[in-house]
């Protein structure tokens, strides 16, 4: 059909094209962080509060190694690999989205904190037991994850989101391949943590003359400024 209708319905399609695309990952069947940061906030604004939900946040362990020895090409096969192994070792009611590069998070409906805990442990030995093979190289990959529990008073999507990726980081520190459940001191030891590795990197940048000055310069809508010339400079 051309003409006016044609183009009513490309104008309604895009948008739902758009919002399709910004929350399920190029990942086959899972969903992107606004995906399930969506599914958090509907729950939320249902009359009663969200139904007993658990968050599971993973981080895989040695990716990096990974993407470094084998290439890039590689590290995408092994996301692949492992969003399949996690949708297999969730219930049909539950939700896979990857958050972040190496990051996943999973969703699970009706789920209490113990039965969650056995679902995470349950992935972390799948993926332990899943070793990656790329050409003639043979990969050992495992998975951090932390847990929290989602209520009524868990406040936002994004607040319960980063409560789960700081207990994450909490377990990636005790040894990696382990599950912590969130506790109120997680947020506390992430923050400080990444003030320290902050201060590290300009140490290190002041040591190793690692910064760089940028002149950048500031031009009046009207014309000339009143006052003559000026510029904005920037250390990076």
């Amino acid at each position: 059909i051309d003409g006016p209708v044609q183009d009513i319905r490309e104008k309604f399609a895009a948008p739902a094209q758009l919002r399709f695309l910004a929350e399920h990952d190029p990942l086959p069947g899972v969903l992107t962080r606004r995906g399930i940061e969506k599914l958090l906030e509907d729950a939320f604004a249902r009359a009663s509060g969200p139904r007993p939900l658990a968050l599971a946040y993973l981080d895989l362990d040695r990716f990096k190694l990974v993407n470094d020895t084998a290439g890039h090409i590689a590290g995408d096969n092994l996301l692949r690999e492992i969003s399949s192994l996690l949708k297999q070792r969730v219930r049909d009611s539950d939700t896979v989205a990857r958050v972040g590069g190496d990051e996943f998070a999973m969703l699970l409906a009706g789920c209490p904190l113990d039965k969650a805990r056995q679902i995470a442990d349950d992935v972390c030995q799948a993926v332990a037991g899943h070793p990656f093979a790329w050409q003639d190289h043979m990969f050992d990959v495992g998975v951090s994850v932390g847990l929290v529990e989602v209520n009524k008073d868990s406040g936002s999507a994004e607040s319960v989101l980063s409560a789960a990726d700081s207990a994450c980081y909490v377990a990636k520190q005790q040894g990696r391949g382990r599950i912590h459940v969130y506790s109120s001191r997680d947020e506390v030891v992430a923050r400080e943590r990444g003030e320290i590795q902050w201060l590290q990197r300009l140490q290190r940048a002041l040591k190793e003359n690692g910064f760089e000055l940028y002149v950048q310069p500031i031009i009046a809508l009207g014309g000339r400024g009143r006052d003559g010339p000026a510029a904005e400079i920037l250390l990076r």
